[in-house]
């Protein structure tokens, strides 16, 4: 489907992930059936500083499908330098975050805090509009508190301000990730504003897609955590075979190193493997050993032990 000019396919996206989409995941995510990514969030100050850490959470490997950069903050000023930088150039849009739960960001009235503060959240999608010249998304949840859940006005608010689209996270930020999204709040809203809302929550398989789709009536999906250690989810969504598990574990492991430094690659992959391997025979010992190893050949070694053992 069209969205804001840019082709969303079957309308699921994988989710931008704080400390998971990296490069390597995004790209896996791609090559197994998502129609668009996001990269993890990223601090405006950080990139206004020049921060080292900081740019290489942009890094993408292949543009083929739809890729937005989502910022966090809550100086406009910060965020308005930050869009206009040539290092988001290449995005095709860009996802503000107001709806990280996390205290280390809600404290600096970034992330979900900015559902108390509606006028400084249009004036960043205003600002960040203007200074990128891309379609602006906004991710928000239900509310700041189970109390004030101002998701509608909240909706309203940010399509007044520009916004080329939003996502609700079905959840408050009390909530985090636990208990059930809501997909009827997901409804209400779709039915408030007249620009595409994305639903994000709860959808880890087909029949969860199917009755999210229902109840919301919504076109676009966004994925998060389901992907973790399954991203082929989007291409089982849309009926298509699952692939080898293990050689996807290697193609892991091949773009991180191609993408990063070894001690980055083999943490990333000691997160994901857990995933990847849950259910295993001898996958419990495995974890133990893999969180001792210090390389990526070592890490291989481990896994392929795992796999072996399983075809003896």
């Amino acid at each position: 489907m069209k969205c804001f000019g840019l082709d969303f396919g079957d309308g699921l996206i994988a989710a931008p992930l704080a400390g998971v989409t990296d490069a390597a995941q995004r790209e896996l995510c791609a090559r197994y059936g998502a129609d668009a990514t996001v990269t993890e969030m990223v601090s405006a100050k950080g990139l206004v500083q020049r921060g080292e850490a900081t740019e290489k959470l942009l890094r993408t490997i292949s543009r083929t499908k739809p890729v937005g950069v989502q910022l966090f903050g809550a100086d406009p000023f910060a965020m308005r330098e930050a869009a206009g930088l040539p290092v988001l150039a290449p995005f095709d849009f860009v996802d503000l975050n107001m709806g990280c739960p996390v205290p280390k960001v809600t404290k600096t009235g970034a992330g979900s805090a900015l559902m108390r503060t509606i006028d400084r959240a249009q004036t960043l999608v205003r600002v960040v509009r203007e200074a990128s010249g891309k379609p602006v998304t906004v991710k928000f949840r239900l509310g700041y508190e189970e109390t004030s859940r101002n998701y509608l006005d909240f909706g309203s608010a940010m399509e007044a301000a520009g916004a080329a689209a939003v996502t609700l996270h079905a959840r408050t930020r009390p909530q985090g990730y636990a208990g059930s999204a809501d997909w009827s709040a997901i409804a209400r809203l779709r039915e408030k504003v007249s620009i595409p809302v994305v639903a994000n929550g709860d959808v880890v398989d087909a029949d969860s897609l199917a009755e999210c789709r229902r109840v919301t009536g919504c076109e676009l999906f966004m994925i998060g955590r389901a992907a973790m250690g399954r991203p082929w989810i989007f291409d089982e969504l849309k009926g298509r075979a699952i692939p080898d598990v293990r050689a996807v574990i290697d193609e892991h492991y091949r773009l991180l190193s191609a993408c990063y430094d070894e001690r980055y690659a083999v943490l990333s992959m000691r997160h994901f493997l857990g995933r990847y391997l849950k259910g295993r025979p001898g996958a419990a010992k495995g974890r133990v050993r893999l969180n001792a190893a210090e390389t990526v050949e070592e890490a291989r070694e481990i896994v392929d032990r795992i796999f072996s053992a399983e075809e003896d």
